[in-house]
């Protein structure tokens, strides 16, 4: 325990007392007493590199970040405790698999197949990329955005050249 108000005076503190749990607390303002620090610190930089570099929009943070910790979990770091390996690979006890951010960059131009459009109109559309969609579908189906309020997900994805890009007559889907 690092001495904030919440765990020495709140609730943290008397649920402790009630179940007998020994709570120390440590030096304050040590910077060697709590390791994630740095690796908060690195985690957060990635995420604004992100955000910067590709000039997203401030509501898609909350995708930036997940991906940033997908990718931080899935790369080998300077870590004693991990003896070389991924923390993925660590926690899992099998190889991490990396395919599924290494397609694409966060806000990514891609082309995606939009199956609400009708049937003259062709079905493939622009939009960014947000990152894999752990939770939806096989291994690499993705979290995509095409301008609206709307949030694809599905495997059928290609990248967009440069001369996909919509100009600012052609709207969001630039087709």
């Amino acid at each position: 325990m690092d001495g904030a108000n919440e765990q020495v005076h709140g609730d943290f503190r008397r649920k402790n007392r009630e179940v007998g749990t020994h709570v120390k607390q440590t030096e304050p303002h040590l910077p060697c007493m709590n390791a994630a620090k740095g690796a908060i610190r690195e985690f957060k930089k990635g995420h604004g590199r992100d955000m910067v570099r590709e000039k997203s929009p401030k509501v898609l943070w909350d995708h930036c970040l997940e991906r940033q910790g997908f990718v931080r979990s899935n790369i080998a770091h300077s870590s004693y405790g991990l003896a070389g390996q991924v923390p993925e690979t660590m926690v899992s006890g099998e190889t991490a698999n990396i395919s599924s951010i290494a397609e694409f960059k966060f806000y990514e131009w891609v082309m995606f197949r939009d199956t609400s459009i009708p049937f003259p109109d062709s079905k493939m559309v622009l939009g960014r990329d947000l990152g894999p969609a752990l939770d939806i579908g096989p291994a690499m189906t993705r979290k995509v955005t095409s301008g609206t309020e709307k949030l694809f997900t599905g495997p059928q994805y290609a990248r967009a050249g440069r001369d996909c890009r919509p100009s600012a007559s052609q709207g969001a889907r630039g087709i």
